[in-house]
């Protein structure tokens, strides 16, 4: 199943940043649901409209640690499992919980234009032709986090580095790319 946010004028409705994933997945047959982010304060209220029983990811508006771990709880309740656990997304989100070697493909600034890739069980979604990945790829697959992206940065010896790595759950897809490459790779 697919969570997207609700339209905050409309709870109930998709929010139209997320309506071209959601129509996407319907079009695969992954159901979605929506998850009322104005009802952040009272998380049984924000899971409300999602069915119960079924495994899910979570397409939407970033959340800090803490109410990422209390969204998976009541969703829990709900017999709803996240496929990224909040042990996860912790380790995606908190820098300083990498491993060493992640940290040694990190860069502390970025000077070039960077190229955003989409990680999924550890394989890279899509890739420009060109881009040597020899060094990146097994460190994010090592991490074996779910669904990752992984914003990269070439250096002047022509290597590429890693200068964000966040959980794709809370990344934009481009408006640029068909949403249903995403949630074929997903689903």
């Amino acid at each position: 199943m697919l969570l997207v946010p609700g339209d905050p004028s409309e709870p109930r409705r998709v929010d139209p940043h997320f309506a071209a994933e959601a129509d996407a997945a319907r079009a695969l047959g992954v159901p979605v649901a929506v998850v009322d982010h104005t009802a952040r304060e009272h998380p049984e209220d924000m899971v409300a409209a999602v069915p119960a029983g079924d495994d899910a990811v979570y397409r939407g508006w970033p959340m800090t640690i803490a109410e990422y771990a209390t969204f998976a709880k009541v969703l829990d309740a709900r017999r709803v499992t996240l496929r990224t656990s909040p042990d996860d997304y912790r380790l995606a989100q908190d820098r300083t919980r990498w491993p060493k070697a992640l940290r040694a493909v990190v860069v502390d600034s970025a000077d070039g234009p960077l190229l955003r890739t989409w990680w999924i069980g550890g394989r890279c979604l899509q890739l420009s032709a060109g881009i040597d990945l020899v060094e990146i790829e097994p460190v994010i697959t090592d991490l074996a986090l779910p669904f990752v992206t992984a914003d990269l940065v070439r250096r002047a010896d022509g290597a590429w580095r890693i200068a964000a790595l966040t959980d794709g759950q809370i990344s934009a897809w481009p408006v640029s790319r068909d949403p249903a490459d995403l949630l074929a790779g997903l689903f």
